[in-house]
């Protein structure tokens, strides 16, 4: 079991990664858009704003799981419960968005379907 939640781990750490990408390249296209006045700077930097404090929230998982134990779980349903509980903690703590939340839970559980299916 110790094996799998550090493939789970891995594995998390990797879409995690991803998801930093797509947040940095809609970042891009904010500000892409308000260059070419496809969209307003108002709602420009609105955008932005939100997409980078999802970023943070990420940023801060993934410094949450640098220091992360596995090996105090019995189970990786275990793991994963203290993951969600302590990612939705930073969130608060932080004063992130909520929405970034849903798109890192996804990603958990995505993962979780990887190495258990």
């Amino acid at each position: 079991m110790r094996d799998i939640q550090k493939v789970y781990l891995k594995i998390l750490r990797i879409e995690l990664g991803d998801l930093e990408e797509d947040l940095a390249l809609l970042i891009r296209q904010c500000d892409e858009a308000r260059h070419a006045h496809r969209a307003t700077e108002r709602v420009s930097l609105s955008n932005r704003m939100v997409y980078e404090n999802e970023l943070l929230g990420i940023r801060d998982f993934r410094r949450l799981l640098r220091v992360f134990r596995p090996n105090r779980y019995g189970t990786l349903e275990e793991m994963i419960a203290r993951l969600k509980s302590d990612f939705s903690g930073v969130v608060r703590s932080h004063g992130l968005a909520e929405a970034i939340t849903i798109c890192v839970n996804r990603k958990i559980d995505k993962v979780a379907r990887y190495v258990t299916q």
